[in-house]
């Protein structure tokens, strides 16, 4: 029987210092071990060296040693290598001192009058390094699978949380900025894109975005694979992205924007459990930034987590949550001092590219029409009029649908849209909008919520439109023209 040897060859460190002995002990390893490599040490100083250089995969020491003895020696290798055998063989060691090898971590000990037990001390050594090992391995890969169901689960539970509270949070923001999209459960209108001719349109706004201090590069791919996305929202990604690269280089920089098709298999997407193997487009955004140590990339993606000081934490939030609504992921390579990487992978789809449809020119979006404008949120009622009426909109609002009863409960007043917010205190938007139409036939309809699962829902009840929160002023505008430009119901 013949110890399973390690990778290159089981290498043994033999402490010794009567050669006599260590000629015995070598003729018990060529019986035991012939193809293992054998180093031996007779000094203190000739162990060591070896210790750092030969890197044995097991020791071999003598007990007694003029100056240096075996748990002197023992106590350097637990201190350099601690997960290595240590078997000590002695012609004069005791029970006791045998003992107390054993407890300062010695793997076993054999007698020198007894060396054919030397193969059965070793291969068991092995046998139980390797099963160490062997267990570590698995240990870690599970702390590294269940680190990854954590992540998973939290970051399905901040979705689930912003769903939640979006009704409110999202007033709040389409009072103070446009689009902000970081839910996989926001209503958007996916269409089969050239990533490459989106990157082209937005350059010039980005150069502009990132300043005079920062050199942007884009290197598209040729022959590039087509994507299934929401024009406005993969935007978006782009520009946050863009952003965070620049405030990561205060003092400028580079950032390289480049395109790639790549093939994943099932071990390249072991860390991504919900998304199938095949074609991707990759999108990556390098910076030469400050970098970023790893606390700070395991809550990269959760929202208003932020090391600016006067961040929102929303941006990589916004990413995360548009990415995985396109079916997506994203991976992120960083360290301290060495930049950043963010590479976006979305499914290639087949098909041709479709053509984009711009907003009409503002010219197109004004209106003279009148508009009743219901929200029990002041914040969204206030921005909404003041975008409405900035394009010549005769506008009146109600802070809610008793209010809204009283202003236009008589059908003799002219109106001509009504814009309500779904989910309000006293009386739903969609309860107003039935009293309403009941005495206005003719009056259109425009719904807005944080909800996106009330689109369906409240549209087809009350046969209005919907807009979803957080929205811009050009989706609102292009909102409304579209719904007052129709034909008649």
């Amino acid at each position: 029987m013949t110890p399973t040897g390690e990778e290159g060859g089981l290498r043994i460190l033999m402490l010794e210092d009567d050669p006599g002995d260590a000629a015995l002990i070598r003729r018990a390893l060529a019986r035991t071990a012939a193809t293992a490599s054998t180093r031996w040490a007779r000094t203190r100083a000739e162990f060591i060296e070896a210790l750092e250089n030969f890197s044995p995969h097991l020791v071999l020491s003598d007990y007694k040693l003029p100056v240096f003895d075996g748990l002197s020696a023992l106590a350097l290798v637990r201190e350099k290598t601690p997960d290595i055998p240590f078997i000590l063989v002695s012609g004069t060691i005791g029970e006791d001192a045998a003992v107390e090898a054993l407890k300062r971590g010695a793997t076993d000990y054999v007698l020198k009058n007894h060396l054919e037990r030397l193969e059965l001390v070793l291969n068991r050594a092995l046998r139980e390094r390797r099963e160490r090992e062997e267990r570590l391995k698995a240990e870690a890969a599970l702390r590294e699978s269940q680190a990854k169901l954590l992540q998973s689960q939290k970051m399905e539970a901040l979705g689930r949380l912003s769903g939640g509270v979006a009704h409110d949070f999202n007033n709040i923001l389409t009072a103070i900025t446009g689009l902000l999209t970081f839910s996989r459960r926001q209503v958007f209108a996916p269409k089969v894109l050239d990533l490459n001719r989106v990157l082209a349109e937005l350059d010039r706004m980005l150069q502009r975005i990132i300043g005079e201090d920062i050199k942007l590069t884009i290197v598209p791919a040729g022959d590039l694979a087509h994507v299934r996305v929401d024009v406005d929202q993969i935007g978006q990604v782009i520009l946050n992205l863009v952003v965070n690269a620049r405030d990561a280089m205060p003092q400028g920089g580079t950032i390289v924007l480049d395109t790639a098709n790549v093939e994943l298999d099932e071990t390249a997407l072991s860390a991504q459990p919900d998304v199938r193997p095949g074609r991707f487009v990759r999108l990556s955004v390098r910076d030469s930034g400050a970098g970023m140590d790893a606390g700070t990339l395991s809550r990269l993606f959760e929202p208003f987590f932020t090391t600016k000081s006067k961040g929102t934490g929303l941006g990589l939030a916004t990413v995360y949550g548009i990415v995985k609504q396109s079916n997506g992921f994203i991976e992120v390579d960083s360290r301290p001092g060495a930049g950043a990487v963010f590479r976006v992978y979305l499914p290639a789809v087949e098909g041709a590219a479709e053509q984009v449809l711009r907003p009409p020119a503002p010219g197109s979006l004004r209106g003279d029409e009148t508009v009743l404008v219901v929200d029990d949120d002041a914040a969204v009622a206030l921005i909404a009029r003041r975008i409405l009426e900035s394009h010549g909109y005769a506008v009146v609002v109600a802070r809610g649908g008793e209010e809204a009863l009283r202003l236009y409960g008589d059908p003799g007043k002219p109106l001509d849209l009504i814009v309500t917010d779904v989910v309000m205190t006293a009386m739903s938007g969609p309860e107003l909008a039935r009293r309403l139409k009941a005495a206005r036939p003719g009056c259109r309809l425009l719904f807005t919520s944080g909800y996106a699962e009330e689109k369906t829902e409240e549209s087809s009840a009350s046969s209005g439109h919907f807009i979803s929160k957080p929205f811009t002023a050009a989706d609102l505008l292009v909102k409304v023209r579209q719904i007052l430009d129709a034909p008649p119901p």
